[in-house]
């Protein structure tokens, strides 16, 4: 009887942590946020901004357009060297992995006009956008399990929709006003910085629940 007792009382903690309303009261669940917006706002910022890019670099097209096949590549390997990350450290740990790519990227994105930089710049972001479309996937489930998964990921993907859009836009506006490359990409690093440094909080909170 008090093995089944027990049994029944980890059933239910168990169901409680995989409900989408635990994860939202969940403040881990909060600071892993900007690590999963950081990638996306600044990757898609990059690229729906292109034409603003080209013009400050005086780069060509062509070279641009080849950049992606590279981009392409890059996110097919960032993928799979992701899996082993996955396995091997967790979804909290490849974070960090695709986070740091993206910190040299912005530097030769605001500092460096010669056009081989290009393809530097995507060989970068397309590795770190390959491994942060595994963790999109993999930390929802580690942190709450799989049975309201969906919900989860749901909530979070319409929530990054809008706040890359709004990240966007905010470029966007940037630019409008005369804020120069260089700048709007110095203040992507600072979102990143402060992405790892919340990430590491959240997993500070995590080994302390695991402790309490």
């Amino acid at each position: 009887n008090k093995l089944k007792l027990e049994a029944q009382r980890n059933k239910t903690d168990e169901t409680k942590q995989l409900s989408l309303k635990y994860a939202i009261n969940d403040t881990q669940f909060w600071l892993i946020q900007p690590a999963i917006l950081a990638a996306t706002a600044i990757i898609f910022s990059i690229q729906f901004h292109q034409l603003y890019i080209l013009s400050s670099k005086q780069w060509t097209i062509e070279s641009y357009a080849f950049g992606y096949i590279i981009f392409s590549l890059m996110l097919l390997i960032g993928s799979l060297v992701a899996g082993h990350i996955v396995d091997k450290l967790g979804s909290i740990k490849l974070m960090y992995f695709y986070l740091w790519p993206l910190i040299p990227a912005l530097l030769l994105l605001g500092y460096f006009d010669n056009y081989i930089f290009i393809f530097i710049i995507m060989t970068l972001t397309g590795f770190s956008y390959g491994m942060c479309l595994v963790a999109f996937v993999t930390v929802w489930a580690e942190l709450y399990g799989t049975q309201f998964m969906g919900q989860i990921r749901t909530f979070n993907f319409s929530m990054n929709v809008l706040l890359t859009s709004v990240a966007m836009a905010l470029t966007g506006w940037l630019i409008d006003m005369g804020v120069n490359l260089n700048v709007l990409c110095l203040g992507g690093i600072g979102f990143i910085i402060l992405s790892i440094i919340l990430l590491r909080f959240s997993e500070r909170i995590k080994f302390i629940n695991q402790e309490v």
